[in-house]
């Protein structure tokens, strides 16, 4: 996938905390389009399953961190 370049050389992130611009959580489907549906899925189970193991609970935070990680370090 090509990235298109910026206008004038400048970039803009737009985050959207209230949600007025987007309903839900987009980190997901965000990061199948860019990383690819079954690495994102094999990345999650393996973010719950670590998440489970380390605090014993559902830590989405910790999840959203780990997935991050896996799939974007480097």
């Amino acid at each position: 996938m090509q990235e298109a370049e910026p206008r004038g050389g400048r970039a803009v992130a737009a985050f959207d905390f209230d949600g007025t611009l987007v309903g839900r959580d987009s980190l997901l489907p965000w990061l199948a389009m860019v990383c690819g549906h079954s690495r994102t899925a094999l990345a999650l189970t393996a973010a719950v399953a670590a998440s489970l193991a380390r605090s014993g609970c559902f830590d989405r935070d910790r999840i959203k961190a780990h997935l991050l990680s896996r799939l974007l370090s480097g």
